[in-house]
């Protein structure tokens, strides 16, 4: 690792490597994720971090990213390979924790980059059953209708 604002970065989050976890198995990546630090995960990214790892609750980076509402980090992550539709140990994907929790902006930019729609949680939960208000309502009816025309 060569890149010195990335090892301060580690230094201060106190990683002491790009694989080094947390008291909650997070990794760099996903620390950065959840902060929303497009240019801090960009570097870990380059720098090869693990796109696939998971926290103690079965959550990859993109799940954390949906914290921060960062359009650009959700991008960065799906186009470096994260799976949009990873499911956690609960059963759910980053699309069902956007749509419970009124994150409009990010449940339109998942459905844009693919997420499926149709997944469900063990109890036959779907994102469209967890939609927090109406405009995430009204986006899923529509995904969901033009999925089943196409």
């Amino acid at each position: 690792m060569t890149d010195q604002a990335l090892e301060d970065w580690l230094r201060a989050e106190k990683f002491d490597s790009l694989s080094a976890r947390d008291g909650n198995k997070a990794t760099p990546l996903m620390r950065a994720a959840q902060e929303g630090d497009v240019e801090m995960a960009r570097k870990i990214l380059a720098a090869g971090a693990d796109i696939a790892a998971l926290n103690a609750d079965g959550n990859n980076a993109l799940w954390l990213a949906c914290f921060g509402e960062n359009l650009a980090l959700l991008d960065l992550l799906i186009d470096a390979g994260v799976d949009i539709d990873h499911v956690n140990q609960n059963g759910a994907t980053a699309l069902m924790f956007a749509a419970s929790s009124s994150r409009t902006a990010i449940v339109e930019r998942l459905l844009k980059r693919g997420a499926d729609l149709s997944a469900e949680t063990p109890d036959g939960f779907s994102a469209l059953d967890m939609a927090g208000n109406a405009a995430i309502l009204n986006m899923l009816r529509a995904a969901r209708a033009t999925a089943r025309r196409g």
